[in-house]
Formats: C-alpha cells, sequence, structure tokens
C-alpha cells in the first residue's frame, strides 16, 4: 500500500495544487468524524488529489501502527452484542472473575476466606500449630524426608534403602541401572519416593527445549512405567518428580515454574490434577514429597517441598468425594517468620502431621501440625463491587458461569444493579431487574454451613452475563 501512495504522490502533483481546498476541507472532516472515517475519506480523495494527501495517509498509518492498544484485564473479558427487546436496543456483555486479586470484590463485606496464593475461596481452614520438643515425636527424627549431608536421598522399605545421588541410584549399596526407556546422555534429574511396599522413580529429561518426566514402580528388582503413555510430564520448565500417598492411591507431581500433577488410583485413570499446581503456587519450583492422612472420601493430602530455602506447605482436599477438588496454601500461615527448611511426616493420629523447620540461623524446631478441617461457625459471604463499567442501565443479568464445588455448604445467589435492592436467584437464572434504571450490577453470594468440618465450598471463578440500555 505504501509503495501505491508513493507512486500517486509523485504523478499528481499539479493536480493536488488545484484541489487544495478539498484536502483542506477533508482535513476538518477528520477532526470532526475521526479517525477511521478520515481514512476512508482521505482514501477516496487520493483518487483525485494525489501526492499531498497521499502523505498525509502514511503519517496517519504510521501513528496508526504505533498508537498504545488498551486491552481489558482477563478479570473482565468482556462481549458485546445488540439485540432489541420491548422496542429498546440492549447491549449483551459479560464478566468473568479468576479471584487473582480483590480488586471487583467489597473487602469490608467479603468474610469467606480467600487464598491468594491459590486464588480461590473457601471457609476459614481449622488448624493447630504448636512446638514441641524432639522427645514428643512419635516416630523419631530418623522419619522425616531431609537430604543427607552428602546431597543424597534414602527411602527405606523392609530394612531396605534405596538411595539417589545426583544422577544415580542403589540399593542397600549395590547400583541399580535406569530403566532403558530413559536416555541417560539427556537425563538432567532423578529422584525416589515410597509407597507401603515399592518404591517410585522419577527421571527428568531435556531434548531441545522441553523437558520429559517418567515415573516408574520399583520393587527391588525391576521397572514398571506408572502411566500407559510414554511420558506424562513435558515442560518448557526443568523440574523435579515428587511422590506420596499409599499402594493402591498417590500422587505424581512434577515440580517446577510451573507445575504438573496426576492423582493415581488402582483400576482407574490417572487424573489430571495440574491446575492446583499453578506458578504461584510453585513459587519458582520445587521439589515436592507428598504425605496422605486418612483414606476413602475422608482422605487428605499435603505436600512439602525438600528444596532449601523455599519451604512449602499446601493442603489438598477431596471434600467427601473420591476425587481432589480444592487445595490451598498454608505455607504463610505456618512460618510467619522465614524458615531455611521444613519437613513432615504423618503422625499417629489421622490429620496430624509432625515437623522439623530449620531456622534461617539453622537452629532446629519441632512443630506439631492438627488439621481441624474448616470454620463453619456462621454464614460466611462474598460481596462483589459495581462491575459494569459502561453509562448505562443494567437491565437484566444471570450468574451463567462458575468453577464451584458446594459440599459442606448451602449457597444463596444475589444480584443488584443499584446496590441497595437484592433479588436472589438460581445460577443460570436470566433475572430481569425491576428498577429500569440501575446503572450498577453487584453480585453477592452467602454460604451457610452444613455437614462435617473437613467439607468447604471451592469457588475459583465466577463469569456473569449482562444486559445494559446505553442513554
Amino acid at each position: 500500500m505504501r509503495q501505491v501512495l508513493k507512486r500517486i504522490r509523485k504523478s499528481s502533483q499539479e493536480f493536488v495544487k488545484r484541489l487544495g481546498k478539498v484536502t483542506r476541507l477533508s482535513d476538518k472532516i477528520l477532526a470532526r468524524a475521526g479517525v477511521i472515517f478520515g481514512v476512508i475519506l482521505l482514501a477516496l480523495t487520493l483518487l483525485f488529489a494525489g501526492g499531498w494527501v497521499a502523505d498525509r495517509v502514511l503519517e496517519l498509518l504510521d501513528r496508526l501502527a504505533n498508537q498504545v492498544v488498551f486491552k481489558i484485564p482477563p478479570e473482565q473479558e468482556t462481549e458485546r452484542e445488540e439485540f432489541v427487546r420491548d422496542g429498546e436496543p440492549l447491549v449483551a456483555s459479560s464478566f468473568t472473575d479468576l479471584f487473582s486479586g480483590d480488586g471487583w470484590l467489597n473487602k469490608n463485606s467479603t468474610t469467606l476466606y480467600q487464598n491468594r496464593v491459590t486464588t480461590v475461596f473457601t471457609f476459614p481452614p481449622e488448624f493447630e500449630w504448636q512446638k514441641i520438643e524432639s522427645t514428643e515425636l512419635p516416630y523419631g527424627i530418623d522419619r522425616f524426608v531431609e537430604r543427607r549431608e552428602d546431597g543424597s536421598d534414602a527411602r527405606c522399605l523392609n530394612n531396605s534403602c534405596l538411595v539417589q545421588k545426583e544422577l544415580n541410584l542403589s540399593l542397600d549399596a549395590y547400583n541399580v541401572a535406569l530403566p532403558k526407556s530413559v536416555r541417560v546422555e539427556s537425563l538432567v534429574d532423578v529422584s525416589i519416593g515410597a509407597l507401603d511396599t515399592v518404591w517410585l522413580i522419577g527421571t527428568v529429561e531435556q531434548k531441545d527445549n522441553t523437558f520429559i518426566g517418567r515415573a516408574f514402580y520399583f520393587n527391588g528388582r525391576q521397572f514398571e512405567e506408572i502411566f500407559e503413555e510414554d511420558a506424562p510430564f513435558r515442560s518448557k520448565y526443568e523440574g523435579k518428580i515428587g511422590f506420596g500417598g499409599s499402594d493402591e492411591n498417590f500422587l505424581v507431581v512434577y515440580g517446577a515454574y510451573e507445575g504438573m500433577a496426576y492423582h493415581i488410583r488402582k483400576g482407574k485413570e490417572p487424573v489430571d490434577i495440574s491446575r492446583f499446581f499453578g506458578i504461584r503456587v510453585m513459587r519458582r519450583g520445587f521439589q515436592p514429597v507428598v504425605v496422605k492422612s486418612g483414606s476413602g472420601e475422608d482422605t487428605a493430602w499435603y505436600v512439602f517441598s525438600m528444596t532449601e530455602n523455599n519451604p512449602k506447605f499446601i493442603k489438598l482436599f477431596q471434600n467427601g468425594t473420591d476425587e481432589i477438588v480444592g487445595v490451598f496454601d498454608l505455607t504463610k500461615s505456618l512460618f510467619i517468620t522465614p524458615v531455611k527448611s521444613a519437613s513432615f511426616y504423618l503422625n499417629k493420629n489421622v490429620n496430624t502431621l509432625n515437623a522439623k523447620i530449620m531456622t534461617l540461623s539453622s537452629e532446629e524446631e519441632f512443630w506439631e501440625f492438627t488439621d481441624k478441617g474448616f470454620d463453619k461457625s456462621e454464614t460466611f459471604e462474598i460481596v462483589s463491587v459495581n462491575i459494569n463499567n459502561y453509562s448505562a442501565e443494567v437491565r437484566r443479568a444471570a450468574i451463567s458461569g462458575h468453577d464451584f464445588s458446594d459440599r459442606g455448604t448451602r449457597v444463596e445467589f444475589y444480584l443488584s444493579n443499584n446496590g441497595e435492592d437484592w433479588f436472589q436467584v438460581e445460577l443460570g437464572e436470566m433475572f430481569e431487574f425491576p428498577q429500569k434504571d440501575g446503572r450498577q450490577l453487584l453480585w453477592r453470594a452467602e454460604f451457610i454451613p452444613n455437614g462435617g468440618p473437613h467439607t468447604s465450598p471451592f469457588l475459583d471463578s465466577i463469569r456473569l452475563d449482562y444486559w445494559v440500555r446505553f442513554l
């Protein structure tokens, strides 16, 4: 297009002089009618006016190419569609809050617990965290999973110990060759874990810019692939694989800048739970260790970090179901002052873990964590601020989408278009406001607890569709 404009400019210098008045008139129209209409008018004028106008269009194209484009933040992904209702033109729009912050929430009125790391809402977690003496540990100090002074990691079953050091494995001092499917020449990490009667091995290879993670059972004699597919983990981030659970029910976690994970149960297909191990949770990446407590629908999972100077403590819960449905990060709740490392093991009591903490001054401390579930002592709520940014009347709205588990609660949803009058609605219901002149849109949810202490609602996104009439 630029070449065409330049040719026009050279061939029509004389003609443009005679039509100077036309171009000056086009400038005035451009200023009044806006950039788009002006460009169209100038393009037509090019057919008659030639070179001088071509210069103006070239300049305008350069400005348009370099102008800053305003982008709507992901928390407010808006779509618009016009239609007519009762003789009035309405515009349809939508709003999605991913709860990555609290910019769209009324912080003074919202009482439901928001975990800023996992970006979800649940009932407030309840737990006890108290310091104890080493003599109070039910299984002593040796059960804590942590690296030895030489950097090795050991997991013992039936008086036999599998040891990982760098990229090598040994069992009771005898070297163990890695599975043939592992390309040793591209290997960057090896990790180990132990269930009830079998060890688990994780390997990470690098191929070009991709890191490939594999996981195996090891019974002391031979390896077996955990996953039917060759490599369950493929990532652009280097990571370390961690494990934990029982022989028939365990987790495999790829600990990287952005994590991945699977829930493995005997006789069932692996369930991808990677959405619970996002960038905020992984905090630059760490080597995960998993602790399982309870069984069946009452199972709770705890994930901690073996990586020094990056302590983590994460809880995943099943909410009275067979599958993991929720997660929250308790790292900052436990480690109010920074620590160098923290290791946990399961106590004799269900949902109780003992911890060994290494402080920044390299002093050992021992603690006990007791998980009491959730605070269900009162009704909690989420209240939004006005999410309608248009100079328009909000006529209709619906809570049309959400990522939500409602176990352990009864939930009531409300909408308002003026911040004063609230109307209870069902999820997906298109509600027409009786006040036609309301120019706001707010939503509210009340969570009335029921059931046992270890179930909770889990909400990590919500979407509203609404229709407005521009003034």
